[in-house]
Parts: structure tokens; sequence; C-alpha cells
């Protein structure tokens, strides 16, 4: 059972070429994503006014390597607000919804608050911590159909007689998407929730009270304020805001 790239066979490590290969390129997308591809979808304006200048003093106070502040029309394709911190390297920015503007009425102090958590991800390298938890979980998916490629039992055991790669594969992802990734997320889910709250902690550190602005974007998104706890812990990336 062989793989080969370019000519190379490449043997029983396929999966682990396939995998530097998937890290290499999600360091790419996440460098390049800001500046050519969401660009593509949406409309990115320099941000201006008080709240740019406000924000400009949030980036001094904080130190963050970043330069560029921007409003996207997140409204074009939904009414939900946010806003985030994107970008590696030389491509970082914040970018703040036009939603996330009305919602909270312009009012300064709100999406400055809203802001600093943002910060707060990028000063703490959650990206980076986020990028890790993802490639561990395809380093291990990767690294078990590597290891079990050669095995026709799991196959035969789907009632297969003749296992042929495509077959190995479909068995493997089959098993792999129905018992070990629902695990794997429910433990991504609780990572982020921790970096969720690390984030908070960091914009009150700052001096911000997020607990209005946080409460009027809930109610303008619709948002569950206080979800079953079982339900949040197995399937929320955010802790519930009561």
């Amino acid at each position: 059972y062989q793989r080969r790239v370019h000519g190379l066979n490449t043997g029983d490590h396929a999966w682990l070429y396939l995998w530097l290969f998937l890290t290499l390129f999600v360091l790419v997308f996440n460098v390049a994503y800001p500046i050519y591809i969401a660009p593509l979808f949406n409309k990115f304006t320099p941000l201006t006014g008080p709240i740019k200048v406000a924000l400009e003093e949030l980036i001094l106070t904080t130190g963050l390597s970043c330069k560029n502040v921007f409003e996207v029309d997140g409204s074009r394709q939904s009414a939900h607000s946010n806003a985030y911190v994107s970008g590696l390297l030389g491509s970082k920015r914040i970018v703040i919804y036009d939603t996330l503007i009305k919602d909270l009425d312009n009012d300064t102090e709100a999406i400055k608050s809203i802001v600093a958590h943002e910060i707060g991800h990028s000063i703490l390298h959650h990206t980076w911590g986020l990028l890790l938890v993802v490639q561990l979980n395809f380093f291990v998916m990767f690294f078990t159909f590597g290891t079990l490629a050669h095995s026709t039992a799991l196959p035969r055991s789907f009632g297969f007689d003749a296992p042929v790669p495509f077959l190995r594969l479909h068995c493997f992802m089959t098993v792999y998407s129905g018992l070990i990734l629902p695990l794997f997320m429910a433990f991504t889910h609780f990572f982020t929730r921790k970096l969720e709250f690390q984030a908070d902690a960091y914009a009150v550190k700052l001096g911000f009270d997020l607990r209005d602005p946080l409460l009027r974007i809930m109610q303008k998104n619709l948002g569950d304020l206080n979800p079953d706890p079982l339900h949040s812990a197995w399937h929320h990336t955010h802790p519930p805001i009561v």
C-alpha cells in the first residue's frame, strides 16, 4: 500500500508528508486570508471618525502590532454582529462588523471593550494555540490512518471483501468521525471557552466592563443567554452570558 508524490515513492510516510503540507497550507492561508481572500466576499473600508481614534488609542495601550483597522459590511450576509483580529505576521488587522457598530449604537466605549477582548486573543497568542489544536487533530487522524493503512480488518468488519484503498479510507473516516472526532470537538470547545475567559480577563484588566456590551449584542443576535449547561459544555465555543 504505497503513495506517490510527484513521482516519488512516499511509502508508509505518506500521512506525514500530507500533514506537513496541510500545516504549511494552514499557515499560508492565515497570512493570506485577510488580505486576498476575505475581500473577495466583503467590502473592507478603513475605519474613520471617533471610533477609529478610540481604537488607535487602545492599540497603543495594548502594544498590539497592528496598524490596520477596518469596517466590514458583514450585514450583507447576516445580522450577526462581530469583531475580530485576523492575520499572522504582517497581515494582522482589526475588523469590526457594521452590525456591531449599529447594535451598540455607535457607543465608542462599548465598541472599545469588545475590541479589547479581541485584542486579548491576539496578545495572548490564542490564534497559535487554536492552530496547534487543529493540527493536533489532523496529526492524530493522519497518523492513525497511516498506521491502519495495511490492515484489512476494518473494511472487512463493514462487510467489504475487497478492501481497496478507497474503502479503507471510507471505513476509517466513518469510525473516526463517529467515535473520535466528537470527543475531540468537545475538548476543542472546552479549550476555546478557556481562551474566551482569558480574553475577557484581559479586557477587564484594561478597565473595561464587558457585561453590558455583551448582553446587548446577545439580545440583538437573538442568542441564548442561559443555555442548558450540558448542551453548552458539549457544543458551544463561547461561555454563556448568564
